[in-house]
């Protein structure tokens, strides 16, 4: 059974929860048929012994008349092997019955050849009837296996061929390899064939129907036969035999002449030739090279959709159903070749298959006039199916894609999604977990393995639109959005990915921001965690928070913690949020984005602290109309830019914010005091202390309010210099960092914090107690025998002493003359 869903909403979705009833796959003809893979390859395998003749066999069309008049005995392994594996799947007694009635079939048709004339000696012909092909050979060695080990399956065997034996059906499968090697790979006048001789066989059959290229396909099972054969019979040559014959699949390709040029994909059954040297090169362990080079090729020359097609094998109106051969064979030969990318390849081709399998478990080319549906393609795609990784898991439940696991789960299940990636635009509309392989693997600091990549293409990669969501352990190419514009979203963490936006500002606005929390006219988001993801490379902002501003209330993101990530190089601001506010963002690294490091506009009651915020080509943090926050231990530096290079502004509507315990260095401002728009009041309340201000290029601290000018508590920080802060009126003699005017800094720290005490002066007078700020200034005001101390400190003075008076420097205090020279 399948759930069916119109729009994406099922009647039975409520019904099935938990039931087993599963689902995967997209829309066709505007419907969704959602199972998973054993219910895919079972609903093949069903459709099958539905219609398999009475005697055992299949034939090849839906429409051709049933035996008696019309015979078919080429496609009985290729398509009773989907069965076998729907039996590895799911243990039923049809399956059985249908298997032991097709050993039947094999057993009664006894292959036959005419004998050859001697005037013409070339191979043995075959009469038609009987059942020895490569593929029947492999069905009996894979059942032989089978019955084995399952009693049940034995005795239905049994009740068709009495006394049956796994031996003896290994017997049998041994016996018509033989048979076949000796005749058709046989050239008069021999009696004993080779496994060239048969290669060569079939190359001269092949050639003389004009389907050469089908060569490799055509001579992959036997190679997979022989390596079958291999196994059961070690010491009867059959590997060499492989080997010889996977030669001959080299020598069509690469030897001279060649009969499938591999660099013109428009040759007629070009995938089919490709996927059958694939597999043939990687199951004989030869020619690893040029298996990689065919993977590449066969790869590149998928749909964007995931089919492969065939290119005409017969032309006309089954050219659908070669689509469906040509994936099947190609998802065997990659999953055999087995790379990253081949797996991948393969994974997007299954999920192709499965979306377009019809609801009665074939594949029925319906938008064909005068389509027909094959049994035995059917039988390669179930068979394809089941050798597939179904990469999404619930538990033991398998999927294809994993759209097709979230429509399926239930409430508050986990899905795990192997290495690989996933051409999807993934909803996430209920709360679950997604695992990625990389989930709990810190993205910033520690070593992963291969990436489970999600890229959305020209859209978002993840949109989620539920509560308690986890997104754990991917790559997200297209980031990641969480809005729904009916209900709120409270709850949910993503961590450990890699993620990226778009690219480029032409792709949809959504995608283009690392992660966006909550849309312009949504219904907000709170409570949701980000942390340990590398953020990078987006062509907006690293991470969003909804501005609803721009269509209205509603779609605000509060109490958001953002910890740990690595948010680098972003077109935009690396955080930029919108109120309300109480959001902690902690231990981040922000570098290198095209703006402001973090950008807070409208927040009451958030928490910077312990990030790093370096080079970023505007603002470390920017504080705008943002009350009552913490901004504390951030190292913050590099952003030199002239125009508007600054470590923190606090910008108009700012009140009542703590920045305090940050290192603010090597930046062209340090801090910047300043109203932009004048139809908002000034920054006030706001206090500045126990910082590390130094190494900034013009000034440590810029009181740029003039309307009116509003001092700022700037006390109690570090200034680079035991001196303090320079200011040209009130320390001229200071050689710490520039302060403006309306710069309360006084006293300020003698030493970084937090080793710095308060120090309020630099020179005294001992005798009369007098503070100054310059030596020289001390020296005008004394007496004589006056003693006057001088802090450590660098004085950029010409001293002069013109009095009789003691000059005590305490250590660190040094004296740099200017241009003039004393006397």
């Amino acid at each position: 059974d399948a759930v069916i869903f119109y729009n994406g909403i099922s009647d039975l979705a409520q019904d099935n929860a938990g039931t087993g009833v599963i689902c995967y796959g997209v829309a066709r003809y505007d419907i969704t048929i959602v199972k998973l893979q054993v219910d895919a390859v079972t609903a093949a395998a069903d459709r099958l012994v539905e219609q398999q003749n009475p005697d055992g066999g299949f034939r090849m069309w839906i429409s051709e008349t049933p035996p008696g008049t019309y015979l078919r005995t080429h496609n009985i392994g290729v398509t009773t092997i989907g069965i076998l594996k729907a039996h590895e799947l799911l243990d039923k007694a049809e399956y059985e019955t249908a298997l032991a009635k097709t050993y039947k079939f094999v057993v009664d048709h006894e292959p036959g050849w005419e004998g050859r004339p001697v005037e013409d000696p070339t191979y043995w012909k075959e009469s038609p009837g009987g059942v020895n092909s490569w593929p029947d050979i492999h069905f009996l060695i894979d059942l032989a296996e089978a019955a084995a080990s399952d009693s049940s399956l034995l005795a239905a065997i049994q009740s068709e061929v009495a006394e049956t034996t796994p031996d003896n059906i290994l017997d049998l499968a041994k016996y018509r390899w033989d048979d076949r090697l000796n005749h058709a790979g046989a050239v008069y006048p021999s009696e004993v064939g080779t496994a060239t001789g048969m290669a060569e066989w079939l190359v001269d059959t092949r050639i003389g129907q004009g389907y050469e290229t089908l060569i490799p396909w055509d001579l992959e099972p036997a190679v997979k036969s022989a390596l079958a054969l291999h196994e059961k019979y070690p010491e009867d040559g059959y590997l060499e035999q492989a080997q010889d014959i996977t030669e001959a699949i080299y020598d069509c390709i690469y030897g001279d002449p060649s009969y499938l040029d591999i660099n013109d994909n428009t040759e007629k059954c070009y995938t089919l030739g490709l996927a059958g040297a694939i597999e043939a090169f990687t199951e004989a362990g030869l020619y690893p090279d040029e298996a990689s080079e065919l993977k590449t090729l066969l790869i590149e020359y998928q749909s964007e959709t995931g089919y492969w097609d065939a290119n005409d094998i017969s032309e006309g109106e089954d050219q659908e159903q070669e689509s469906v051969q040509a994936t099947a064979y190609s998802i065997m030969a990659l999953i055999a070749q087995g790379d990253d990318d081949a797996r991948t390849a393969a994974v997007k081709g299954s999920n192709w298959l499965v979306n377009t399998q019809d609801e009665l478990g074939g594949w029925d080319p319906s938008s064909l006039e005068s389509g027909d549906e094959c049994l035995e393609v059917d039988g390669e795609a179930a068979w394809a199916l089941a050798t597939a990784e179904a990469p999404v898991t619930i538990g033991e439940d398998c999927y294809y894609s994993i759209q097709s696991a979230i429509n399926s789960a239930s409430e508050g299940d986990t899905i795990e999604v192997a290495a690989g990636t996933y051409n999807e635009q993934v909803v996430i509309n209920k709360q679950l977990t997604l695992n990625g392989a990389n989930a709990d693997v810190n993205a910033v600091t520690e070593a992963r393995g291969s990436e489970s990549i999600i890229d959305g293409g020209t859209s978002t990669a993840v949109t989620t639109s539920a509560g308690d969501v986890i997104v754990n352990g991917f790559t997200l190419d297209g980031g990641i959005t969480l809005d729904d514009l009916a209900n709120s979203i409270s709850g949910g963490t993503i961590s450990n990915n890699i993620i990226t936006g778009a690219d480029s500002s032409e792709e949809p606005t959504k995608a283009q921001n690392g992660i966006r929390l909550g849309w312009d006219n949504g219904r907000g988001v709170d409570h949701v965690t980000i942390e340990n993801n590398t953020i990078t490379d987006s062509d907006a902002k690293g991470i969003r928070f909804a501005n609803p501003k721009l269509a209205g209330p509603g779609g605000m993101a509060s109490y958001i913690t953002i910890s740990g990530n690595k948010i680098e190089n972003n077109g935009s601001a690396g955080i930029e949020t919108y109120g309300p506010g109480h959001n902690t963002i902690i231990n981040n690294t922000i570098s290198g984005n095209i703006g402001n490091g973090i950008n807070l506009k409208f927040d009451d009651g958030d928490v910077v602290t312990g990030n790093t915020i370096t080079n970023n080509t505007r603002a470390g943090i920017v504080l705008r109309e943002v009350t009552d926050t913490v901004v504390e231990n951030n190292g913050i530096s590099g952003h030199l830019n002239e125009e508007n290079g600054l470590g923190i502004w606090v910008r108009e509507g700012s009140i009542g914010n703590i920045i305090s315990y940050n290192d603010i260095t090597g930046n062209y401002n340090g801090i910047l005091i300043k109203r932009k728009k004048t139809d908002v009041d000034q920054p006030s309340g706001n206090s500045i202390n126990f910082n590390n201000i130094s190494g900034n290029n013009y000034y440590g601290i810029l009181n740029a309010l003039s309307d009116p000018p509003t001092p700022v508590d700037a006390t109690l920080n570090w200034w680079g210099d035991p001196s303090g802060p320079q200011n040209p009126i009130t320390n001229l003699s200071a050689t710490g960092d520039n302060a403006s005017d309306n710069v309360d800094y006084t006293p300020w720290l003698n030493a970084p914090y937090p080793a710095g005490v308060a120090r309020s002066w630099n020179v005294q007078n001992v005798n009369t107690g007098e503070n100054f700020n310059s030596i020289q200034e001390a020296i005008d005001n004394a007496s004589e025998s006056n003693t006057i101390i001088v802090h450590p400190g660098t004085y950029v003075e010409a001293v002069k002493v013109d009095k009789s008076i003691t000059l005590q420097g305490e250590p660190g205090a040094i004296i740099r003359p200017d241009d003039t020279t004393p006397t």
